[in-house]
């Protein structure tokens, strides 16, 4: 080997260093620049007839579609859902059925039953007393005949009703169960043992 040589080793390896690093460089760009328009691709790669959410549905890639139901519906933060739900009202809705004996309530509710707001403000009370059930059930402690085949009805709870029209086979006795509830136009449907509903009013 001769001393001549030596100089030119020494040059070539600093010379491969800077092509390798320049070549990794490359290659580094190259890969960011693929990512970037596959990225990009994908983003634009939806039909411009995706104006509405039902078309993200006739797309066939499951990409292509997630992405077109993502830009119609993005995710809410974490601060909206806890805002949504703060701002939520309460979707319990109140019982229709007759109030339970030994519900918390019951007997004023089922008291208020039957009586529009003329009646109520004649009582002395205020129309704003708590809600009256839908339906109750009693049993008749008294008994009056009416004309026409009509009935003034004494029920245990100390309501008296008036049938308002006669109906073929209502003939309730003392000590029967009645029920009461109520049907359109504030009206209320009275049914006992025997025959079909009947119309009735409440007298007290």
């Amino acid at each position: 080997m001769t001393s001549d040589a030596l100089p030119s080793r020494d040059i070539a390896r600093p010379v491969l260093r800077v092509a390798f690093a320049l070549a990794w460089l490359i290659g580094a760009l190259l890969v960011a620049a693929l990512v970037v328009t596959v990225a990009n691709a994908a983003a634009g790669a939806l039909p411009a007839a995706t104006g509405h959410p039902a078309d993200c549905s006739r797309l066939d890639d499951a990409s292509l579609r997630l992405a077109c139901f993502d830009r119609h519906f993005p995710r809410p933060t974490g601060t909206q859902l806890a805002a949504s739900a703060a701002a939520s009202p309460s979707t319990a809705s109140p019982t229709t059925s007759s109030p339970a004996a030994g519900e918390p309530g019951a007997a004023a509710r089922e008291a208020l039953f039957g009586l529009d707001d003329a009646v109520r403000r004649n009582r002395g009370e205020r129309p704003s007393a708590p809600e009256a059930p839908q339906r109750i059930e009693s049993t008749v402690s008294r008994l009056e005949a009416l004309e026409a085949g009509r009935h003034r009805i004494t029920l245990a709870n100390g309501q008296i009703w008036e049938q308002t029209e006669a109906g073929a086979g209502f003939l309730p006795r003392v000590g029967d169960t009645v029920s009461v509830r109520q049907a359109a136009l504030n009206s209320f449907l009275m049914r006992a043992r025997t025959g079909g509903a009947v119309r009735a009013r409440r007298l007290r």
